[in-house]
């Protein structure tokens, strides 16, 4: 049986940063929201919302779910979401397609606030138990949330700048 090379450890690093700053930025964006929500006295919880569309445990007076599995749903499914644009992130730095630094993390979140405003209309649509949600300030919490883990990104990945050849 031919050996395959193992993983150096630049590579691994690699990927324990693309995993650390994606959780990380969905963990402030996370936050961040909630606050919003406080602040604003709405149901604002992504993850919640997200478990309650994917386990189609909208309550029958229309509310988002506050069953476990919900909320397990979507947390698994809002961080592996961050996870993978932390991935994309890198993949744009390593191929100059943006600029390193806290503009471009700006920028980046910015970019994919955009595309998650249009993902959630889509869903909040098409989806046969959308739960009553304000979905103007929802929707608005989730753009700048976006913009804030864009930034994140940017501050973690700037700790290992040689990795994503950002000089």
């Amino acid at each position: 049986m031919p050996e395959y090379p193992r993983q150096t450890t630049t590579v691994k690093l690699l990927n324990m940063v693309i995993i650390l700053a994606g959780i990380a930025g969905t963990f402030l964006m996370t936050m961040f929201v909630r606050m919003f929500a406080a602040a604003t006295g709405y149901q604002l919880a992504v993850p919640r919302v997200l478990g309650t569309l994917f386990t189609f445990t909208t309550t029958p007076s229309g509310k988002v779910s506050h069953q476990p599995v919900a909320l397990i749903w979507g947390n698994i499914l809002h961080y592996a979401i961050g996870i993978f644009f932390s991935l994309i992130y890198a993949l744009c730095l390593t191929k100059h397609w943006l600029p390193a630094g806290i503009g471009g993390g700006i920028g980046f979140g910015a970019l994919i606030g955009i595309v998650a405003v249009l993902c959630w209309l889509l869903m909040l649509k098409l989806h046969p138990l959308t739960p009553r949600i304000r979905t103007g300030i929802f929707l608005s919490s989730v753009y700048l949330g976006h913009i804030l883990f864009g930034l994140v990104l940017a501050l973690v990945y700037s700790v290992y700048p040689g990795y994503f050849q950002l000089y």
